[in-house]
């Protein structure tokens, strides 16, 4: 009868012995992840979402049990959002049972809560940015009072998780720089007048029951005239005024 070496039996205890090394090694999170949410994964997302078939461009079989990177934890968040109203799995498949579903959502809400509120710690809630193309020709318009295109003159923004206002995706370049200073030289232009000297313009106003009579009170409490043959009538009285019938008197 041939005797075992001892190398033999040291390689088998070892090989028997590595999957419970491997567990111990393991955190509580991880053995959670790996008992539950894994297992969840692969009965009910896996078979439309793996890497032969990626419905939605979505693959969750190499999605890495980690929430502090923004593309995994964006994907996570997707994830927990379709389990958590129903839409995931799909009406046709099997439905997952309550107390299962449960038990991962609220492990994907603990830890991507955590990671949240890791990286605001890390960070601070809102990140430094620039302003995207609509804040930015919005704000043009607010200090100038002009009215530009500025957008259609600005490159197109970057976006991440379908927004166009997250620092991430709002990279500043030598080039892009150099076209927000040509749509702010725009805006100057027509801010700006360089040309002829502008005289004013003067007329009256006459209303109401007493027009022509350059005593009327209600000329002396302010009339705005505007370009489109319109006028604003300010009154200071308690009561408001009805306006009979007017007249630009050049």
């Amino acid at each position: 009868m041939l005797r075992p070496q001892p190398l033999l039996l040291v390689l088998i205890a070892f090989w028997t012995l590595t999957p419970c090394l491997r567990a111990a090694d393991l955190t509580p999170r991880d053995q959670t992840y790996q008992q539950s949410i894994r297992p969840f994964l692969q009965k009910h997302c896996f078979e439309c979402h793996d890497d032969s078939m990626q419905k939605g461009d979505v693959r969750l079989d190499d999605l890495p049990a980690s929430f502090d990177k923004l593309a995994a934890h964006a994907l996570w968040t997707e994830a927990f959002d379709k389990i958590a109203s129903g839409e995931m799995p799909p009406k046709k498949k099997a439905r997952p049972d309550q107390a299962e579903s449960a038990r991962v959502l609220a492990f994907l809400s603990t830890e991507l809560t955590a990671a949240d509120l890791a990286r605001r710690t890390a960070s601070g809630r809102v990140v430094l940015r620039r302003l995207n193309r609509a804040q930015y020709e919005n704000s043009i318009h607010d200090l100038l009072g002009v009215h530009v295109p500025i957008k259609d003159l600005l490159p197109e923004d970057g976006a991440s998780m379908g927004f166009d206002n997250v620092a991430a995706a709002l990279n500043v370049s030598s080039v892009l720089m150099e076209r927000y200073l040509e749509a702010a030289d725009a805006a100057l232009d027509l801010a700006i007048h360089t040309g002829p000297e502008l005289k004013p313009r003067g007329w009256q106003q006459a209303m109401g029951p007493g027009m022509g009579n350059p005593n009327d009170y209600r000329l002396k409490q302010g009339v705005k005239y505007l370009p489109d043959q319109t006028f604003v009538y300010f009154s200071t009285g308690e009561t408001a005024n009805m306006l009979d019938r007017w007249q630009v008197i050049e």
